[in-house]
């Protein structure tokens, strides 16, 4: 039992350090020994326990996944019979604060992939940004009714999940000549109560010009 204990503590120790360097190096600029550097464990033990480094990848990106959900589950803990504007708001609460944590890497693996994809990591929007969409075209729809045109509908959850998922160092590199304290609360608020105006204003719309 010892044994088996030490073993999932090393490969979670190697996945932990793996993930962070893919998310701040990429795929490709990431080698073996630094992983066996930042997770201490010799590059024997690693390719013991992965094989290869494009497993490696793949399993720290669902490692990532995993513990990233976990800790900020996509509901953002608001229960399905909850208001529609509850719902939204849990939705936006947990993906802003999931985006911003810099304990979780699937969102700087997922960045990285786009900017220089390597084909390993085929059902990572699916994880990611997809199910994301998802869950808010489902919420978005709800709070527009039936009446508003699906393209309205998708280009507002697009925007929605434009403001979600803008990683926190993007947003302090963008506003760095006027440098502000990131909090998180603000920014879910404000990315709230930008949406639920939006929504309203495109059901608005709509209205007129049935």
């Amino acid at each position: 039992m010892a044994k088996r204990s030490d073993g999932i503590e090393t490969r979670n120790r190697i996945l932990g350090a793996a993930a962070r360097l893919f998310s701040e190096k990429g795929f490709r600029q990431t080698s073996n020994a630094d992983i066996s550097r930042a997770s201490g464990v010799n590059s024997a033990l690693i390719s013991y326990y992965f094989g290869d480094k494009e497993t490696i990848y793949r399993e720290a990106w669902q490692h990532s996944l995993r513990a990233a959900l976990e800790k900020y589950p996509p509901d953002g803990g608001v229960p399905a019979h909850a208001p529609v504007r509850k719902r939204l708001r849990g939705i936006i609460d947990a993906a802003v604060r999931r985006y911003s944590d810099p304990c979780c890497f699937d969102g700087g693996i997922l960045s990285q992939e786009i900017a220089s994809p390597t084909g390993l990591l085929e059902d990572v929007h699916e994880h990611t940004i997809f199910s994301l969409r998802e869950n808010l075209l489902r919420v978005a729809g709800e709070y527009l009714g039936e009446n508003v045109p699906l393209e309205d509908l998708r280009m507002s959850v697009y925007a929605i999940v434009a403001m979600c998922t803008s990683p926190q160092k993007k947003i302090q590199r963008i506003e760095k000549t006027k440098p502000f304290p990131y909090d998180a609360e603000k920014r879910v608020d404000h990315i709230f109560r930008f949406s639920a105006a939006g929504l309203n204003a495109v059901k608005k719309l709509s209205k007129k010009s049935a």
